[in-house]
């Protein structure tokens, strides 16, 4: 873990376009140990045993999750409401009268 862990997405999103707009012919991997990183050093942190439980339990309703969202999706798609799962269209929902 690095000191700018703490940034996170907005500092990483403004990271790659800079990438994108100037790489000056090198990898992402070299840019960001080049020219973003240079120096600085991280630290490694090691999960406790109970963080790896907590993680894999988390993942495990995580991918319970998902079929959940894809019924929700297919039932959207069966009323009309979403044409298909890419689409961020959104239109009324029929009423029931």
């Amino acid at each position: 873990m690095m000191d700018t862990a703490g940034e996170g997405g907005a500092w990483g999103i403004a990271l790659l376009a800079a990438y994108m707009i100037d790489q000056h012919g090198k990898s992402l991997e070299n840019f960001l140990a080049e020219d973003v990183f240079g120096q600085d050093q991280g630290i490694t942190i090691t999960p406790s045993a109970e963080e790896i439980a907590g993680y894999q339990i988390f993942m495990s309703r995580y991918r319970e999750g998902i079929d959940i969202e894809k019924t929700a999706i297919h039932q959207l798609q069966e009323k009309g409401v979403i044409e298909n799962a890419g689409t961020t269209e959104r239109r009324s929902i029929p009423s029931k009268s």
